[in-house]
């Protein structure tokens, strides 16, 4: 996420792009290679694991279905393992950004509202124990924090939901 929104001097000065002046494409590069070699890892410990199982339905999960699509010889259009391999980054990135920014959000409220931040401390004291490491049997009981949560959440969306737009048609409002 750092190299994709890093500022790029080739953004402004297109001619310079081939020159590659900040290392953004080979930094890029070097970490897709990294990556890719993971999610390959990924999936050929699924596909080991996929023959072993054989064809028990019960234990199949979505990496196996993907496995399946890319075996499938009969589909119009192949499913590639480089397809797949976009569909698992997708779901990472997606679901680790947007996790990451809520968390930092939350605590960005919380330092704001210092009173706030008492009550959630002492609920978290209360309910985990003051060295306890907090488990998910505990989040039940955690009233207080579950609504700091949800509103720096509504103050702070991880996504635009309103996405700007205008009418298709002249309306007249109240």
């Amino acid at each position: 996420m750092a190299l994709a929104t890093r500022f790029s001097v080739s953004n402004l000065f297109p001619i310079l792009t081939t020159f590659d002046i900040q290392g953004i494409v080979r930094e890029i590069t070097k970490l897709s290679n990294y990556i890719d070699k993971i999610f390959e890892s990924i999936i050929d410990r699924r596909r080991k694991m996929a023959r072993e199982e054989g064809g028990d339905e019960k234990k199949k999960e979505g990496m196996h279905l993907l496995l399946q699509l890319t075996e499938d010889e009969n589909r119009k259009t192949p499913f590639i393992v480089d397809t797949m391999k976009a569909i698992i980054q997708d779901l990472l990135v997606g679901g680790t950004n947007t996790t990451s920014t809520m968390v930092a959000c939350s605590i960005g409220e919380l330092l704001k509202h210092p009173d706030m931040m008492r009550k959630v401390q002492e609920e978290l004291e209360q309910v985990g124990g003051k060295n306890n490491i907090v488990e998910e049997s505990h989040l039940p009981k955690f009233h207080y924090l579950d609504a700091v949560m949800k509103e720096s959440h509504h103050l702070n969306p991880a996504i635009p939901f309103l996405v700007p737009g205008s009418p298709s048609k002249t309306s007249v409002v109240g």
